[in-house]
């Protein structure tokens, strides 16, 4: 990580309504420990919201990481979670008709790895040690060494897609367009408690929070 990068933190979602997000991508909202990671083709260290390493990345989930970055760096924006995994379908945006709740559950969430990390799982607190933990990488920040900051949010993701390979512990996560009402029961079945907004010409400020992104409770039935 360069000087540059390495004082920056993760941007912080504003307060407005979802309602006033233009042109939002809608994403089931990760629990777990969300996390700046630089990596390379050989090393993955992770820089945590407080600026100091809250733990070390898993080891497995490093490896995979850095074997799967089609890139010479990248600085990437993602949650550790041990949030329920089911299958290893790659995860895609959509953006046409919506699909059947069995289609949304087969490409939603990670698959599960068969490595346990109990000492990581007990870092981010109320988790079940005997969850799987893996990464779900949302943005893209920099690329080889290039800034992304003042790239759409959209652009990013995109991009992403191209530089990031997917695997058991390390996946891309799912983000949608509206009408985002034919997602939801399945996102709440799958144990998501809330959904983030975030304009799709969204800019990234590290350690700010943008009123161009917005967090909503998923409704209960």
């Amino acid at each position: 990580m360069t000087s540059a990068t390495a004082s920056w933190r993760p941007q912080a979602f504003g307060r407005r309504n979802v309602k006033s997000i233009r042109d939002p991508l809608i994403e089931p909202l990760w629990e777990g420990e969300r996390l700046l990671i630089a990596a390379e083709r050989s090393w993955a260290e992770v820089v945590s919201p407080t600026g100091e390493v809250a733990i070390e990345l898993d080891p497995e989930i490093g490896e995979a990481l850095a074997g799967g970055v089609r890139a010479a760096s990248v600085v990437l924006d993602g949650y550790l979670t041990p949030q329920p995994v089911r299958s290893p379908d790659r995860i895609r945006v959509v953006d046409v008709s919506a699909p059947t709740a069995t289609d949304m559950a087969g490409q939603l969430l990670l698959g599960r790895s068969r490595a346990r990390r109990r000492e990581l799982a007990e870092s981010l607190g109320d988790v079940n040690p005997d969850e799987a933990v893996a990464l779900v990488v949302v943005d893209l920040l920099a690329l080889d060494g290039e800034q992304l900051l003042d790239v759409p949010l959209l652009e990013r993701k995109r991009i992403l897609e191209s530089v990031v390979s997917e695997g058991p512990l390390v996946r891309l996560g799912t983000y949608v367009r509206p009408p985002v009402d034919p997602w939801l029961g399945t996102w709440r079945a799958l144990g998501f408690h809330s959904i983030a907004y975030k304009a799709a010409n969204s800019r990234y400020r590290p350690g700010e929070r943008n009123d161009a992104w917005a967090i909503a409770r998923i409704p209960q039935r």
